[in-house]
Formats: structure tokens, C-alpha cells, sequence
């Protein structure tokens, strides 16, 4: 298992600890599809105020050989 590296975001001025589902699933040494399953299943089951303010859906790109496909991670504070 390899370390987190916990970044600080801010948010509504505060500085908070954060993290990746890319982070997370490599630590964990997971498939990072098994913990984009994961995070979306839980999301439905906690309040929506929560939700947009631990996780926060992003798009970055991913090369594959044969172009730019984009991708989708988490981030998680």
C-alpha cells in the first residue's frame, strides 16, 4: 500500500484536506473503475448537501495511443 499525498482545497474560504478516487484506488492498490462503482453507489444513500461537499466530480484526459479519450475521477474532501 502506497501513502496518500492529502492536498488542501479550499472551500467557502476554508482550507480542507483532500484526496482522489485515483489516490485512493492506488493506495489501495484497486481498479479505480471498482472505486468510481463504489463512490456512485454510495451517493444516492447520503443527503445531496453532503455529496457536494465531499465529492467532487471532475473529467481529466487519459492518452491511449490512438488519441485523447477523457476520463472521470473524484475528489474527495
Amino acid at each position: 500500500m502506497s501513502v496518500i499525498e492529502i492536498a488542501l482545497k479550499s472551500i467557502n474560504g476554508k482550507d480542507v484536506p483532500a484526496v482522489t478516487s485515483l489516490q485512493v484506488a492506488e493506495s489501495f492498490e484497486k481498479e479505480h473503475k471498482n472505486v468510481l462503482r463504489d463512490i456512485e453507489a454510495i451517493l444516492p444513500q447520503v443527503p445531496e448537501k453532503f455529496v457536494k461537499l465531499n465529492f467532487e466530480l471532475y473529467e481529466y484526459p487519459i492518452e491511449t495511443g490512438i488519441g485523447t479519450r477523457i476520463a472521470k475521477s473524484y475528489l474527495l474532501s
